[in-house]
């Protein structure tokens, strides 16, 4: 194999040993984000249920201290009642909170809030009230208003004597909920169900319970329902608030909440980052990137590379001194032209007594003689055919499908143009007589190895030098065959 070609196969593996390592750290690290992002969006978790704690939470209590308020009691508990100051009151707590404020009056049997509603309680509207009233908990988050579908917080009214005497509370818009909740969802992915004491869901991040049928009754949805539910059933005993889930392929963690104000329990069903799709599309639009940034960076290696290739094959396949091929580019040669043709004409020629060329005049001088044969020898030329520098002063000329008469043709007009030129020495009126000796062989391709390439062409140069130099001769094949 000849050392260029072994070049660019260990080229090309480093490349691309280099590039799969490159995909391959690329694939952990992206890994190592994806994991860290699990990390956060668990922690995520963490100012979701700071929001349940301040957004959900808060409210009740404020609606606790609506229910003790002396003022509050004590309007509700006259005979006439005063509805400027019931409105007033309502007016500003619902400004301070940015909430809706109501109080229901068992004595007077009607309702108002801070829109400036007033029911009776015989109104459909106002069905939650003795629904409510039979409760034996003082307090309950429950979902009213079908039109603008709000969460209120029911709290039960005593008087001094501890007689109850209606409710009061405030209503927050589900939009506000869904808002925040669809925030968390698009950032992290995670669906959110606020869960009630009898299992149904509250809220969610996928599907806000509405009231279109009074007190939900055609709406309600049972945790249960969900399959997920059942590991966390499981988990219950081993006291932790978090467990993973595995269906469909997918991987999930579910972590909950106690909201124990409202006896309410926060699910937080979280997919694992890879097991979704996201994270393959992801995934394989960076290796798409990064295998159209490995591809031009291939191709731009590469070019360069060549460049310098050819800088390379020209030191390794260039005699230095006469700008012809030499022997390596020959060698390499030999295995195309087998391919490429069926005969091939070989000739060696060798210049006549160049040592004693060398040793009267130098050299230098000798160099120079070579330099100025190699051009001749290169003068009209076929651009398939190749003249090499084989070694010394011997020179190689293959001449593909070409007859033994046309190479002869060639050689003696080389050799009549060689013996005619002047090579001078350090005298430049006193020329030296150089000539060469060639000897032609006729190979065919088939049978032709490189051990005897230039075998039998080297049998006819002998022959020229044996019959006195500056000649021509052609190998004989016996029977005359060639």
């Amino acid at each position: 194999m000849r050392l260029t070609d072994k070049f660019d196969r260990y080229i090309t593996a480093i490349f691309f040993a280099t590039i799969f390592t490159v995909i391959a750290t690329s694939y952990f690290t992206f890994k190592t984000v994806i994991s860290t992002y699990n990390k956060q969006q668990q922690e995520a978790t963490i100012p979701l249920f700071s929001w349940i704690n301040s957004e959900v939470i808060s409210p009740l209590t404020l609606s606790k201290y609506m229910a003790q308020d002396p003022l509050l009691i004590e309007l509700v508990e006259q005979e006439t009642l005063n509805k400027a100051m019931l409105n007033k009151f309502l007016e500003v707590v619902s400004l301070e909170g940015k909430l809706r404020s109501f109080i229901a009056i068992e004595k007077h049997g009607m309702m108002m809030d801070s829109d400036g509603l007033t029911l009776d309680f015989s109104h459909q509207d106002a069905e939650w009230y003795q629904r409510i009233k039979r409760l034996d908990s003082n307090y309950i988050a429950d979902i009213g208003d079908s039109e603008n579908p709000t969460l209120f917080y029911d709290v039960k009214m005593f008087n001094d004597q501890q007689n109850f005497i209606g409710f009061t509370g405030v209503g927050v818009d589900l939009d506000l909920f869904a808002s925040k909740l669809s925030d968390f969802k698009n950032r992290f992915g995670f669906e959110v169900y606020f869960i009630d004491k009898a299992g149904h869901i509250t809220l969610s991040t996928n599907s806000l319970m509405k009231t279109e049928s009074h007190h939900r009754r055609d709406e309600l949805v049972h945790i249960e329902t969900f399959p997920w539910y059942q590991s966390y059933q499981n988990s219950m005993s081993s006291n932790v608030n978090e467990f993973t889930y595995n269906a469909d392929k997918e991987i999930f963690t579910v972590t909950h909440l106690d909201i124990e104000e409202l006896s309410w329990k926060v699910f937080v069903v979280a997919p694992s980052a890879t097991s979704q799709k996201t994270f393959w599309l992801i995934l394989l639009s960076r290796f798409g990137i990064f295998l159209l940034v490995a591809m031009i960076f291939y191709f731009a290696f590469f070019s360069v590379l060549e460049l310098f290739k050819k800088d390379i094959v020209a030191d390794a396949n260039i005699d230095n001194l006469t700008g012809l091929p030499n022997r390596t580019y020959v060698e390499w040669k030999f295995e195309k032209l087998l391919d490429e043709y069926n005969e091939l004409t070989v000739v060696v020629g060798d210049i006549d007594h160049f040592k004693s060329i060398n040793d009267n005049h130098g050299h230098l001088i000798g160099d120079n003689i070579l330099k100025r044969i190699a051009k001749l020898l290169s003068a009209d030329l076929r651009d398939k055919d190749i003249v090499a520098r084989w070694g010394g002063e011997e020179f190689l000329m293959l001449l593909p499908d070409t007859s033994l008469e046309q190479s002869e043709e060639i050689c003696e007009r080389l050799r009549r143009n060689i013996s005619a030129s002047r090579f001078y020495g350090k005298s430049k009126t006193d020329p030296i007589k150089v000539t060469m000796s060639f000897g032609i062989s006729l190979e065919h391709c088939q049978k032709l190895t490189f051990s005897d390439f230039i075998e039998n062409a080297d049998q006819a140069l002998y022959l020229a030098k044996s019959n006195g130099r500056d000649r021509v001769e052609t190998f004989k094949r016996p029977n005359n065959h060639a």
